[in-house]
């Protein structure tokens, strides 16, 4: 009878089970199949020893290496044709998850984003082996941040450039202050479209030069400060 076994696995490791299990036979390369020799040394209840071993046994396929970049890494909504590249290695399959709802199954596809966001875009890869694996990056295309800020208005009823009013869009939230030329604070607004029909404590100031301060916040957080000068018109 059988009372010992020794198994030896190469670069897998060693076993002193009878019928050893999850022994794990990696391979370290990317483009190339690794080959496994196992042996047994087998040790009976009378001493006795026997030993077989078998060369090149297993075989451990490559794992491909799903890797990509893409371009334009810094795109707007007025820029929004991205071209992917594959940089995997050893892939003969290729499916796109490109973030939006649609996908591809090209190497190298090129994809036109039909709206602002940030895009979770996921490569899956197979090689002919059938090993898989996979990667993902994020994708932002950016709004069109714009705005205006006028330089000069007539607050004179006529309902004609009445106010001071800022437009724009991508912004998300607003700051606005307007000072006289001696930099006291006539007026504070944090609406998305602010009004100011030139009235300080009630009354409407005077012809002057004042100076604004304004800062606005995009759809990603980002915060762009504007400072200059408004004529107010009688």
């Amino acid at each position: 009878n059988i009372v010992a076994w020794y198994w030896n696995f190469g670069n897998a490791g060693t076993s002193n089970q009878e019928n050893p299990t999850n022994i794990s036979f990696i391979n370290p390369s990317h483009s190339s199949v690794a080959t496994f020799g196992v042996s047994l040394m087998a040790t009976s209840d009378e001493g006795c020893v026997g030993k077989d071993s078998v060369a090149n046994l297993i075989s451990s396929y490559p794992i491909p290496l799903a890797s990509f970049t893409y371009n334009p890494t810094d795109a707007n909504i007025y820029n929004s044709e991205i071209s992917f590249t594959d940089n995997s290695i050893i892939a003969s399959q290729w499916l796109w998850d490109l973030g939006d709802g649609a996908s591809s199954t090209v190497q190298n596809p090129v994809h036109l984003y039909a709206d602002s966001g940030v895009y979770q875009v996921i490569l899956y890869i197979e090689n002919v082996y059938g090993c898989k694996d996979t990667t993902q990056k994020p994708l932002k295309i950016r709004p069109s941040f714009a705005i205006w800020i006028p330089n000069a208005f007539s607050p004179d009823g006529d309902d004609m450039n009445d106010y001071f009013t800022i437009k724009g869009y991508g912004i998300t939230q607003l700051e606005t202050l307007i000072f006289d030329r001696w930099g006291e604070l006539i007026f504070t607004s944090f609406e998305l479209e602010p009004k100011w029909n030139g009235i300080y404590k009630g009354q409407l100031v005077q012809t002057d030069v004042y100076v604004y301060k304004v800062k606005a916040r995009d759809v990603f957080g980002e915060w762009h400060d504007f400072v200059g000068k408004v004529t107010l018109l009688k």
